[in-house]
C-alpha cells in the first residue's frame, strides 16, 4: 500500500507539472507585449507596404493609384485584428479555415448587390483585391504573434519583390531607388533586428519600453548615414549609370509616357502622364499608323476640313511631388465618355447623353460624327473628338480585315469654337485662318469671368499646389498676364501663348521642341522648362500651360490623345494618326461654351508629317441592314439553318429590344463562322452558344418601313433569315477584360464604398459576437445552475456558475485554495455565502460521503441568491464594461484547476 501510495503521489506531481506546462503554453500575450508587437512590427510593416503598392501599381495596374489609401487600410485591418486575435493564443488553422469561409460567402453574395451589367463581375474585383490584401496583413500579424521566424521570410520576399520592381520600371536614378528600392532593404534588415529586441524584453523590466525605442533610434540614425554615404560615395557612378540606362533604352519601343503597349502589341492610352526627359512615341524605332478616321466637320460654308483632337483620357489631378499628372472618375461634371467598343456587339449602341450636360455648354455646339478604324490602337480603346456620347461598332470588309482590326462610329457635341487648329497650330502662315481665329477670339471675349459657374467646379479645376516651388509659376503667370494687361480669360490664355511663342535676340523661337530634353535638372522640370532650358515635349508644355493658367484662375485640365493635321489633298476629311500623333494638352472652361482645346504646344513638326504617303481610306464602309444577338437552340448542319434565340435586334441601323425572346431561323450556308477572330466550322455550333448574326446584303424583296413595330418586322422577315456573318460568343469573354478596364470600375466610388462598408459591418459583427461571448458563457451556465434539481449535478454547474461570474467581475483567485478563495476574498467583499457552499462543493467533489438534508438544501438554495447578492454590489455599468472583457474569460478557463 506504501509503495502504491508513493507511486501514486509521484504520478500526481508530473501530471501536475505537465498541466502547468501546457497552460503557460496557452497563457495569451500580455497587454504590454501586444501594444509593443503594434507600434514596432505592425505600423512599420504598414507604412512599407503603402510605400510598395505606390511602386508596383504602375506594373500592377488593378493597385489603383488614388486608392492607394484604401489599400493599406485594407492590409492594416488584416495585420492588427490577426496580431491581436493570435495574441489569445487561438490555433491558426481552424480560425484561418473560418475566416476562409467567410470571405467566400460574403464574395459568392456579391452578385446580389450588382448595380449594372457588369457590376457583380467588378465588385468580385474589388473584394478581390481587398481579399487579398486583407489575408496577407492577416498572415503577417499571425506571423509576428506567433513565428520566430516570420520576420526572416518576410524581409526575403521584400527584397525579391523590391528587385522585380527595379526590373519592371526599367529605370536606374537616384530619385527611383531612393524612393522605390532604399526602403525595402531598411524594412527587411529593421523586421528583423526589432523582432530579436522584442523577444529578448522581459516585459517584467522597468526598460521594457525604454530598450526597443532606443533601438529604433539607434537603427533610424545608423540607416540615414548609411544611405547617406552609400549615395554620397557612389554618387558620380549611379549618375554615369543613369546616362548610360536612358541610352541604352532610348531606342526602346515601349517606353512612353502617353501610352502602353499591350501584350498583343496594340496601343492604349495610360491614365497618368509624368513630365518626362524621353517621350518615345515610336515602335521598334518606326512612326506606326495606328488609326485612320473620317471627321464630317468642315469650316462653315467651305470645304476645308476642321480637325479635332481626338480625346482618350482626361487627367485633371496634378501630383506635385511627381510631376504627374492623372485621371480622377470623381471629377466634378465627368463628361468623358469611354466606352469598350469591343464590349458592343456589331451594329449596336452604346451612348450616355449626360456626357453632354457635364460638358455644360449650349452656344455654338453642333453634333457630328466620325468613323474610326483601327490599325494599332487596342480594340477595347475608344477615342474621338470632345464630347462624344455615342459609339457603334462597325464590321470591317473583309478585303481589309488584314489592315484593320475593327472599327466604330461615334458621335459628338461639338463646340462650333473648337479646332485642332485653336491656338495657333501651324496656321501663322493662313491669313483666312487668323481671321477666323480673331472672330473666335472676340466671341469668347463675352466671357468675363467665372462667377455664375459652380464654386466646387472652379475650385476643382484651379487647384494650385500648395508648394513653394511653385510659387515661382504662380509669379511667372502673374507677370506674363499683367505686362499684357489681360482681362478676360481668352485674353489670358493668349498671353500665355504669346509667352511660349517668343523669340530670342537673334529671331529664332526661345521654345523648341524636343521628344528628349538636354539636361535632367536636379529639381522641378516645370520650373526647369520655363526659366531656363526651354526645351521639352509636350507633357513639358501642357504641364506649364495649365498651372499658370490655374494660377490665373482660370478652370483647366490635361488632355491625352491624338493631334490631328489634314495632310490629305483627295479624300477630304480623313485623317491617318501615327504614333508620333500621340499628344497631351490642356483643355480650358469657358462658362455656357464648354470645354475647348488650348495647345500650346510649340515647333511639334513631327504631329504634321507622315512617315510615308497616308494612302486610301475604307470609302465604302458595310453597313447591316439585320443584327442580332442571341442564343443557339438547334443547328442543323444538313440544312445549314440555326434556331436562334433572339433577344436584342438591329433592323435598319434602328436597335429594338424585345420583351419577350423571338425564335428565328437563320440561313447561314453562305456565311462567315467566326469564335472572337478565329474562323470555325458549322460543326463547332452547338446547342447554347451565344452569339451575332450580321447580314449586309438586303433581299430585293425586303421594303424598310418607318415606323415598324418589332412585330411587324419579325412577321415580315424573310425565313430563314440570309446571314453573311455570324459570330459567337467566347463563353470567358467577361472574365478576360484587360486590367485597364479593372481600374476604370475600381476607381468608381460606390465600388470602393461598398466594400469598405461591407467589410466594417463585418468586422461590426464579428466585434460583437467575440464581446458577447463572455455574457453568453455566463447565461449558459446561470440557466443550468437554476434548472438542475439534483444536488449533485446542481453542485457542479452553481460552483462553475458562481466562479465565472466572480472571475468576469474581476475576483481571480490566484495562488489561494478554492475555500481561502471563498472565505478571504469573496465573502468579505460580496456578502455572500460562498465559502459555505464550497465546503459543500468539495465534500461533493472529492469525499464519498452521502449528503445530508442541511448540505443537499444548501446547495440548492445556493446559486440564486448568491447572483442577486453579486449584481447588487457591482453597479450595472461596471457589471457590462467587464462582461465585454475577453480577458477575464481567458483568465477563467485557462487558470490552473
Amino acid at each position: 500500500r506504501k509503495e502504491k501510495y508513493f507511486y501514486l503521489n509521484k504520478k500526481s506531481y508530473f501530471c501536475k507539472l505537465n498541466l502547468k506546462k501546457d497552460m503557460s503554453k496557452l497563457r495569451y500575450t500580455s497587454l504590454k507585449q501586444l501594444l509593443r508587437q503594434i507600434l514596432f512590427l505592425c505600423l512599420p510593416s504598414i507604412l512599407m507596404i503603402y510605400i510598395l503598392i505606390h511602386a508596383v501599381s504602375e506594373y500592377i495596374p488593378v493597385l489603383n493609384y488614388n486608392q492607394h489609401i484604401f489599400q493599406t487600410i485594407y492590409f492594416a485591418a488584416g495585420i492588427l485584428i490577426s496580431c491581436i486575435f493570435y495574441s489569445f493564443r487561438f490555433k491558426f488553422l481552424p480560425s484561418s479555415i473560418i475566416l476562409l469561409l467567410l470571405l467566400e460567402i460574403i464574395s459568392a453574395g456579391l452578385d446580389n448587390f450588382a448595380l449594372g451589367e457588369f457590376d457583380s463581375f467588378f465588385l468580385s474585383i474589388d473584394f478581390m483585391l481587398f481579399r487579398t490584401l486583407f489575408l496577407s496583413g492577416y498572415v503577417c500579424g499571425w506571423g509576428f504573434s506567433r513565428s520566430k521566424y516570420f520576420p526572416a521570410i518576410l524581409s526575403t520576399v521584400l527584397l525579391i519583390t523590391g528587385v522585380m520592381v527595379t526590373a519592371l520600371s526599367g529605370e536606374i536614378t537616384f530619385k527611383f531607388l531612393l524612393k522605390n528600392f532604399a526602403p525595402v532593404p531598411v524594412f527587411a534588415f529593421y523586421i528583423i533586428f526589432m523582432n530579436e529586441l522584442l523577444r529578448n524584453t522581459d516585459e517584467k523590466e522597468l526598460r521594457s519600453w525604454i530598450k526597443p525605442v532606443r533601438g529604433l533610434v539607434i537603427y533610424s540614425v545608423a540607416m540615414c548615414l548609411l544611405l547617406f554615404l552609400t549615395f554620397k560615395v557612389f554618387n558620380k557612378d549611379i549618375k554615369t549609370l543613369e546616362v548610360k540606362w536612358e541610352e541604352g533604352i532610348s531606342d526602346d519601343s515601349g517606353k512612353s509616357s502617353l501610352y502602353k503597349i499591350l501584350p498583343d502589341s496594340s496601343v492604349q492610352m495610360k491614365q497618368s502622364i509624368q513630365i518626362n526627359d524621353n517621350l518615345n512615341r515610336e515602335q521598334n524605332g518606326e512612326n506606326i499608323a495606328l488609326f485612320v478616321a473620317y471627321v464630317d466637320n468642315f469650316f462653315p460654308e467651305t470645304e476645308i476640313p476642321n480637325p479635332l483632337y481626338f480625346v482618350s483620357e482626361y487627367l485633371p489631378l496634378f501630383d506635385d511631388y511627381t510631376e504627374t499628372f492623372e485621371a480622377d472618375s470623381a471629377m466634378p461634371k465627368n463628361d468623358l465618355f469611354s466606352p469598350d467598343p469591343s464590349a458592343i456587339p456589331l451594329y449596336f449602341t452604346a451612348s450616355d447623353e449626360s456626357v453632354i450636360e457635364n460638358g455644360m455648354s449650349q452656344k455654338y455646339r453642333k453634333i457630328v460624327e466620325a468613323e474610326v478604324y483601327k490599325i494599332k490602337i487596342s480594340p477595347m480603346e475608344f477615342t474621338a473628338p470632345s464630347t462624344a456620347f455615342y459609339c457603334q461598332p462597325i464590321a470591317v470588309k473583309n478585303d481589309l480585315k488584314n489592315k484593320y482590326n475593327s472599327a466604330y462610329r461615334a458621335k459628338m457635341w461639338v463646340s462650333e469654337l473648337n479646332s485642332a487648329y485653336f491656338v495657333y497650330n501651324n496656321i501663322s502662315h493662313d491669313f483666312d485662318m487668323q481671321l477666323f481665329q480673331e472672330q473666335r477670339f472676340d466671341i469668347l471675349r463675352k466671357v468675363a469671368d467665372f462667377k455664375n459657374v459652380d464654386t466646387a467646379f472652379v475650385n476643382y479645376y484651379t487647384k494650385y499646389p500648395q508648394n513653394k516651388v511653385y510659387d515661382t509659376v504662380r509669379k511667372i503667370s502673374e507677370t506674363i498676364i499683367n505686362e499684357a494687361k489681360a482681362k478676360t480669360p481668352i485674353d489670358k490664355i493668349l498671353a500665355i501663348r504669346d509667352y511660349f511663342m517668343q523669340q530670342d535676340e537673334f529671331g529664332l523661337p526661345l521654345f523648341k521642341y524636343s521628344d528628349v530634353a538636354t539636361t535632367v535638372p536636379p529639381g522641378s522640370r516645370i520650373l526647369n522648362f520655363l526659366l531656363n532650358e526651354h526645351v521639352g515635349n509636350c507633357t513639358y508644355y501642357a504641364g506649364s500651360t495649365l498651372l499658370m493658367l490655374r494660377a490665373a484662375g482660370i478652370p483647366a485640365r490635361i488632355a491625352t490623345g491624338y493631334a490631328v493635321v489634314d495632310r490629305s489633298s483627295n479624300n477630304k476629311g480623313w485623317y491617318w494618326i501615327y504614333s508620333k500623333q500621340a499628344h497631351a494638352w490642356v483643355q480650358v472652361f469657358f462658362p455656357e461654351y464648354g470645354w475647348l482645346d488650348f495647345d500650346t504646344t510649340f515647333g511639334d513638326s513631327e504631329q504634321s508629317e507622315a512617315p510615308q504617303t497616308d494612302g486610301t481610306p475604307p470609302l465604302d464602309p458595310q453597313k447591316a441592314w439585320f443584327a442580332a444577338t442571341g442564343e443557339v437552340l438547334k443547328v442543323d448542319t444538313i440544312k445549314e439553318i440555326v434556331r436562334f434565340n433572339v433577344g436584342k435586334l438591329v433592323y435598319f441601323d434602328k436597335e429594338y429590344q424585345l420583351e419577350s425572346a423571338a425564335d428565328l431561323q437563320l440561313d447561314i450556308s453562305l456565311a462567315a463562322l467566326y469564335k472572337d477572330s478565329a474562323k470555325i466550322k458549322i460543326e463547332d455550333i452547338v446547342k447554347g452558344d451565344k452569339g451575332l448574326a450580321l447580314s449586309f446584303t438586303q433581299p430585293e424583296n425586303l421594303v424598310q418601313q418607318e415606323n415598324s413595330t418589332i412585330e411587324h418586322i419579325l412577321r415580315n422577315l424573310p425565313q430563314p433569315v440570309p446571314i453573311d456573318e455570324f459570330r459567337l460568343e467566347n463563353k470567358h469573354k467577361e472574365k478576360q477584360k484587360t486590367v485597364e478596364q479593372i481600374i476604370n470600375r475600381l476607381q468608381s466610388k460606390h465600388s470602393i464604398v461598398f466594400i469598405v462598408v461591407m467589410c466594417a459591418v463585418v468586422l461590426i459583427i464579428l466585434l460583437i459576437v467575440t464581446l458577447s461571448i463572455p455574457y453568453i458563457i455566463f447565461l449558459i451556465y446561470s440557466r443550468r445552475a437554476k434548472s438542475i434539481s439534483d444536488p449533485g449535478a446542481e453542485a457542479y454547474y452553481s460552483y462553475r456558475a458562481a466562479t465565472f461570474l466572480l472571475y468576469q467581475m474581476g475576483y481571480f483567485r490566484k495562488d489561494l485554495t478554492p475555500l481561502q478563495y471563498a472565505g478571504q476574498l469573496v465573502d468579505p467583499e460580496l456578502g455572500t455565502s460562498f465559502e459555505a457552499f464550497t465546503a459543500t462543493y468539495l465534500k461533493v467533489k472529492y469525499a464519498r460521503q452521502t449528503l445530508t438534508n442541511e448540505d443537499s438544501q444548501r446547495i440548492l438554495t445556493f446559486y440564486l441568491p448568491f447572483e442577486q447578492a453579486v449584481m447588487s454590489k457591482i453597479s450595472f455599468r461596471k457589471r457590462f464594461l467587464h462582461f465585454l472583457n475577453i480577458y477575464n474569460t481567458l483568465e477563467f478557463f485557462t487558470k490552473p484547476k
